[in-house]
Formats: structure tokens, C-alpha cells, sequence
């Protein structure tokens, strides 16, 4: 007897069109041609790490995260993609639909059998995993942590995302990245206005320019005090994370550390360890009460002016700090 189904059975270009990042690439395009649609295929622009090869699918457009002229492993850069008018995008996706296109084809005519397509226990298989980054065993402790993150400090498109792996690899820490804080800048002498310039064409007003591209905001939870001393200016954690930052984004963008947490701090006064007012002083009370404290990593600071020798191996073998 047939069981009774409360809803019908869901078709395989539902679930495709439903959870389109369960599918790989040439599997979604042969459902589509099969299922009487030709696929418009488009890479996609994002500069984070792909968890699969198809990102959205909408009608007869799909966008590709493993192939394409722009995003993070594109030949081209993200700001001119960005910046091109309509016409000019519609002639590079002419390139790029043929492209890909090519790319299914060759998969479809140039793969291998159904038994030898998948071999878990082949040799050399563990290192190609180690080499893409998905490597699921226990990495051995001589590795060094300098050549496990040698894939982000290979690119130099460096983006918040890379530096929260990094920053939870190095000191076993959970930060988010706020960006576009922005932050005041100096003006060059030959940028400022003198006497024969025109009014809304090179004149302008002032020393310093505002500059939204240039400030970045790091925020971090802190889970005891000990760990809230760490990132504090002065502790090992603050002036890691101020190397860290300043090698991973660059000499031109400011950085700015908040923390956050329920802690206890210092209540009482002492010459040993004195508090220090707005870091650590903290009126007593029958519960922990929330701390938030805002940070600037400055040139003249904790180290800035030693990043010129600090090296990004020297760096990273400060792994663990502030964890």
C-alpha cells in the first residue's frame, strides 16, 4: 500500500533553484539545459572565500564563484569592475560566459570515470587537500603557523575577512571588522588652495580631508580581565594585534580597538598595580557591570615605529597571544 504524502515529492530543479550551492557547476548547468532554460553564467564580484561553486540563481542567471573575470581570484581589478559603465560590463561578460562555458564543456568531455573520480585514500591526496586549505586531520606542531596563513599573506588584496582568520589563528581571538570608519587626513602642501584658484574647481577649503576609505574599527568581546589587560597599550595582545593590522591593511589606514565585557577590574587602590582611570578603575558592586573601552593604534605608539622591521614570519611567531 502507498504511503500517504501530506506534500508532493520535491522535483531535483526545485532543490537546485531552491539550494543552488549544494550543486556543482556543471551539474547546474546541465539541469538547466535540461530543463529547457540557457543558463546566463556570470562570475561573481565578492572578494571573501567561497564555501561552494554556484553563489545565486535567479531565473536563467547563475553566479559562479569558482571562475570568472573579477572577485577574489579574477584578473581584473575590483574597483574598475565597479566603476565601468553598463556597456562596458555586457561586452566583458561576452569573455566571461564563454569562458565559463568552456570551462563545463571541457568538465563534460574530460572527466574521469565514475569509480577513479573520487579517491579519499589516494596518495598525495592529504597534501593537495593542505595545499587548497581544506585539510580536516590535525595539522602536525612543527608546522610553522607562518606557512599555514601563507595563502592570505600571499594576496595582496587583503580584506576583513582575512584578517579575522588571521587574527583568530595568531591569538585565538574573535574579532569583527567595522570598515569605512574614516578618519582625518593632513594635506599636502601643493593640495591646498592658493591665490588663483577657482571657486568648485581646485580650490579647497582647509588643511585636513576627510577621508572614508581610511579609518577601520576592530571590535572585540573580551571574556576575563587578564585578557582585557593583554589588549590594553602596553600589553603583548595590543601591540600584536597593532603589528598585525598595520602589516595586514597598510601604513595608510587607522585603526581603531573597541572593547566590550562583563568583567571585574581593579575596585581597590594599590602602588603595585595602580588603575588606570578609563582602562581599568572600577567602582565595586555586587555584580560585574559591562566595560567598553575605545583604543587607537597610533603611529607613536607601542611599536608602530618598529613595523618597518618587523618581518610577517617574526610576526606570526607571536601565535597565541592574548588567546
Amino acid at each position: 500500500m502507498a504511503r500517504y504524502r501530506s506534500q508532493p515529492a520535491d522535483s531535483v530543479i526545485a532543490q537546485l533553484r531552491r539550494e543552488p550551492w549544494r550543486f556543482s557547476l556543471e551539474q547546474c548547468v546541465r539541469l538547466l539545459e535540461l530543463s529547457g532554460v540557457s543558463p546566463e553564467l556570470r562570475g561573481e564580484l565578492g572578494l571573501t572565500f567561497a564555501p561552494a561553486e554556484i553563489g545565486r540563481l535567479q531565473g536563467a542567471r547563475v553566479e559562479v564563484r569558482s571562475l570568472g573575470l573579477g572577485g577574489a581570484d579574477g584578473v581584473l581589478p575590483y574597483e574598475e569592475l565597479e566603476a565601468l559603465p553598463q556597456a562596458a560590463q555586457d561586452f566583458l561578460n561576452l569573455f566571461e560566459q564563454r569562458m565559463i562555458e568552456h570551462d563545463c564543456r571541457s568538465r563534460s568531455v574530460y572527466r574521469l570515470a565514475t569509480p577513479y573520480a573520487r579517491r579519499e585514500q589516494a596518495a598525495g591526496g592529504e597534501l593537495m587537500q593542505a595545499l587548497c586549505g581544506f585539510l580536516t586531520t590535525a595539522r602536525p606542531a612543527q608546522v610553522p603557523l607562518s606557512l599555514i596563513q601563507s595563502g592570505l599573506l600571499a594576496n595582496r588584496r587583503r580584506g576583513a575577512a582575512g584578517f579575522v582568520a588571521l587574527a583568530a589563528a595568531m591569538m585565538n581571538i574573535s574579532v569583527s571588522v567595522e570598515a569605512f570608519v574614516g578618519r582625518w587626513q593632513g594635506l599636502p602642501a601643493d593640495a591646498q588652495s592658493r591665490t588663483g584658484c577657482r571657486l568648485g574647481r581646485n580650490s579647497v577649503a582647509g588643511r585636513h580631508a576627510w577621508h572614508q576609505h581610511a579609518g577601520i574599527r576592530l571590535h572585540l568581546i573580551v571574556s576575563s580581565a587578564a585578557q582585557w589587560r593583554t589588549f590594553l597599550p602596553g600589553g603583548e595582545g595590543f601591540t600584536t594585534l597593532s603589528l598585525a593590522g598595520r602589516l595586514w591593511f597598510g601604513a595608510a589606514i587607522s585603526l581603531e580597538l573597541v572593547m566590550r565585557g562583563t568583567l571585574t577590574l581593579d575596585t581597590h587602590l594599590s602602588r603595585a598595580r595602580p588603575p588606570r582611570l578609563g582602562r581599568t578603575a572600577q567602582l565595586q558592586g555586587r555584580k560585574a557591570s559591562p566595560c567598553c573601552c575605545r583604543l587607537f593604534f597610533r603611529e607613536d605608539e607601542h611599536g608602530f615605529k618598529r613595523v618597518g622591521t618587523t618581518t610577517e614570519p617574526e610576526l606570526l611567531s607571536r601565535a597565541g597571544t592574548g588567546g
